[in-house]
């Protein structure tokens, strides 16, 4: 049997659609029953038990037909095969054929609500989210068009779980979440109990339980887990990826790891044996994250390497996905008469563009190498004298924002500070869980004093004082360590103990005033010119 995909609304607006919806819309003009019989079996036995089989049949009975609607649901059945095959391209190709063949006819009423759902989870799996937005709206207000029925009441408690999707993943809105899965809930109660509803009530309580993991209620977040679990009973689904996997991010959250170890393997084949992208990111990033943490380095390494890559993979499918759009556009376009003059203008506009972002993207590498060259005039000043300048980058100026009023006395002061600066030494801002009190701890001394020692000899709060540390850090490793330079932003971004890539970009350029990237180019670049003025230099 195909596993239920997570990320996926094909079931939601189109199988679950054959169940209830033609009950509605298609049952009234009473369609070939040859043919509905032959789509029915397509749509529900044979694509769970043999996908190949289920496209050349779907292939036969569009082209034995001639009747608009029927071509219509045909093309639809092949979207959702090729999406459930994970050829995305092509699925949103085919609704899109099946979208022009729409009419206010009442048959076509339902399929209005279908065809845009489909195309929102198409396109919110290709990480094209506003163009998925716009679709999931579509699909909501032609869904409250239709007659009440169990039905339309079912599409939207779907619709309410997609929402929640949105508002988890793309707004960290978690309350909101929360709101619409309680929404989605209710209104799954109300249908009738069959397998479907609880492979759709177990995706809601996943979710509720990743909604109250990332606000950390851990207890919360567990019971939802293992009520998602519970659901699915003997169901094989991929849900159960996203299940295993955030009760064993779960797990490491409470340093409990052999028990978040476990629960990663057990996710892991239902991860790998799905087409879906998100689900195999998501579970070799938390093994690189519970390797790091147990302090399996080799380990760590190879799980965020088959990270990078599928992240590299999703983002070329999204690439894909985006070209279609713009060929889509250029099609339109074409049937214009006026499409000459208006392509003569956009690439006149485009070149004139393109000169301007040469002209600021040169002038731009001029300030970043001016940049560049003063950070590294500052590493190598301090390397060689041991004593700060001023920099552009924010180095700690122990003598500023002194306190008019001590708490402590003079040999406190020191005493801590000493200790502070020692701890420093080994390099103890580099772990992701560094905090106020765990620093306080290890001085044997308590927040406010140690707060009150950093505001005043390091010159600002904590936060900055351990940020610029990493920066600072950062530098000397990257200027002094030439493979550190190939590994992806990511990896650094955890490697100097920043929580994501975005933390570590934005910090970096705000203490350096350049990008880590760029930082990295200008130290590669310099590489070069040594080896090009020096290319016999090892054979001397």
């Amino acid at each position: 049997m195909k596993p239920f995909s997570l990320s996926k609304l094909c079931s939601i607006f189109f199988f679950v659609a054959i169940t209830f919806l033609c009950k509605q819309g298609d049952a009234a003009v009473k369609p070939d029953e040859q043919f509905n019989e032959i789509y029915v079996k397509i749509a529900t036995e044979v694509s769970s038990s043999n996908l190949n089989r289920a496209f050349k049949m779907s292939d036969s009975l569009l082209a034995s037909t001639s009747d608009k609607f029927q071509k219509m649901k045909c093309l639809m059945l092949l979207a959702t095969l090729n999406q459930r095959s994970g050829n995305i391209v092509k699925a949103i190709e085919f609704v899109i054929k099946a979208g022009g063949m729409l009419s206010e006819d009442e048959k076509y009423l339902s399929w209005k609500v279908r065809i845009p759902g489909l195309l929102s989870t198409l396109y919110r799996s290709a990480n094209l989210t506003e163009e998925a937005r716009k679709y999931l709206v579509i699909a909501e207000k032609e869904n409250l068009k239709l007659k009440p029925s169990t039905g339309t009441t079912i599409t939207q408690a779907l619709i309410l779980q997609e929402k929640a999707y949105y508002a988890i993943e793309e707004d960290q809105n978690y309350k909101l979440a929360l709101e619409e899965l309680s929404e989605s809930e209710r209104m799954f109660l109300k249908g009738p109990n069959q397998p479907s509803r609880d492979v759709f009530l177990g995706t809601n309580y996943q979710l509720i339980g990743l909604c109250y993991l990332k606000i950390k209620d851990y207890e919360k977040a567990k019971a939802y887990y293992l009520k998602a679990k519970a659901n699915l009973s003997t169901t094989e689904s991929e849900l159960k990826a996203y299940i295993f996997c955030g009760l064993g991010d779960l797990s490491l959250e409470m340093h409990q790891y052999k028990e978040a170890l476990s629960y990663f393997e057990k996710a892991e084949p239902y991860a790998n044996n799905s087409n879906n992208f998100h689900a195999k990111i998501m579970i070799n990033r938390s093994f690189a994250i519970y390797y790091k943490k147990i302090g399996d380095t080799k380990s760590a390494l190879k799980y965020h390497e088959l990270y990078s890559v599928l992240m590299d993979r999703q983002a070329q499918a999204t690439k894909e996905v985006s070209n279609q759009l713009f060929k889509q556009v250029a099609v339109k376009e074409k049937e214009s008469s006026t499409i000459t003059k208006r392509l003569i203008l956009i690439s006149v506009i485009l070149i004139g563009f393109i000169v301007f972002l040469l002209y600021l993207n040169n002038r731009s590498n001029k300030k970043n190498r001016i940049k560049y060259e003063k950070i590294i005039k500052v590493i190598n000043s301090v390397q060689g004298s041991n004593e700060q300048e001023n920099l552009p980058i924010e180095i700690n100026d122990p003598n500023s924002k002194l306190q008019s009023q001590s708490m402590m006395t003079n040999e406190s002061e020191k005493r801590l500070l000493d200790s502070l600066n020692k701890l420093e030494s080994k390099n103890f801002f580099l772990r992701g869980d560094v905090s106020l009190s765990s620093v306080a701890s290890k001085l044997n001394s308590n927040t406010k004093y140690v707060s009150y020692i950093i505001n005043k000899y390091k010159g600002k709060d904590f936060n900055n004082y351990i940020n610029e540390l990493r920066i600072l850090y950062a530098l000397n490793d990257l200027r002094s360590n030439a493979d550190v330079r190939k590994y992806k932003i990511s990896y650094l971004a955890d490697k100097y103990g920043f929580s994501s890539h975005s933390k570590f970009a934005a910090i970096f350029k705000s203490t350096a005033g350049i990008s880590p990237s760029i930082f990295i180019n200008n130290l590669k670049k310099d590489d070069n010119i040594v080896s090009v003025e020096r290319p016999d230099s090892d054979l001397m």
